[in-house]
C-alpha cells in the first residue's frame, strides 16, 4: 500500500481546504462591504424601507452566520483529516518521526482552535452582529482580537502542513529514483 502518497493526498486536501476556508471568510465580508457601498438596483428596490446602516448591518449578520457555520463544519472535518493522517503516518513503514509530530501539531492547532478559540467567538457574536461600526464594543473588540488569533494560528498550521506537504512529496520522490535508474 502507498501509505505516503495516501498522506500527501489527506495533506493536500487539508491544505487546500485550510485556504478556501480562510478565503471564503475574506470574500464574504468583502462582498458585504461592497453590497453596502454599490447595492444594485434590485436590492435598493426591495430595501426601500431600509436604512443602508441597518442593510449593512442585516448583511453583515447573514455573512458572519454563513461563515461561522462553515467554520464549525471545516474545524471538524479537519479533526477527522488530521486523525486520517495521524493514523497513516503512524502505520507507514519506514516513517519519519518528523512528519507525526508535524501532523500532531497541526491537530493540536486545530483541536485549540475548536474546543477553546471558536468556542469563545461563538459566545460573543450574539452581542457583536448588531452593534454599529461607529459605536464602541469591548465584545467586538475581544471578538476581532479572538479572530486574529485565530488567523494566526491557522496560517501556523497551513504553514507546518506545507512543510509535511513537502516532506511527503521529497520522500516519495527519493524512494522511486534508485529504482528508475537500475
Amino acid at each position: 500500500m502507498h501509505y505516503f502518497r495516501l498522506a500527501a493526498l489527506l495533506t493536500g486536501a487539508w491544505l487546500a481546504g485550510s485556504l478556501f476556508h480562510l478565503s471564503s471568510g475574506w470574500l464574504a465580508r468583502n462582498t458585504v462591504q461592497n453590497m453596502v457601498w454599490r447595492p444594485r438596483p434590485e436590492v435598493l428596490n426591495l430595501t426601500v424601507n431600509l436604512e443602508p446602516k441597518a442593510l449593512g448591518i442585516l448583511l453583515r449578520h447573514g455573512a458572519a452566520e454563513a461563515e461561522r457555520r462553515l467554520t464549525r463544519y471545516w474545524e471538524r472535518t479537519q479533526i477527522l483529516l488530521g486523525f486520517a493522517l495521524l493514523a497513516v503516518l503512524f502505520f507507514a513503514p519506514g516513517g519519519k518521526r518528523y512528519t507525526l509530530v508535524l501532523c500532531a501539531l497541526m491537530l493540536g492547532c486545530v483541536l485549540f482552535l475548536h474546543w477553546f478559540i471558536s468556542a469563545e467567538m461563538r459566545l460573543l457574536t450574539p452581542a457583536t452582529d448588531f452593534v454599529l461600526d461607529s459605536e464602541e464594543s469591548l465584545p467586538r473588540d475581544r471578538l476581532r482580537s479572538l479572530q486574529t488569533g485565530y488567523m494566526i494560528i491557522d496560517w501556523a498550521k497551513i504553514s507546518m502542513g506545507a512543510v509535511l506537504a513537502f516532506g511527503l512529496v521529497k520522500r516519495s520522490r527519493r524512494r522511486r529514483e534508485p529504482a528508475e535508474l537500475g
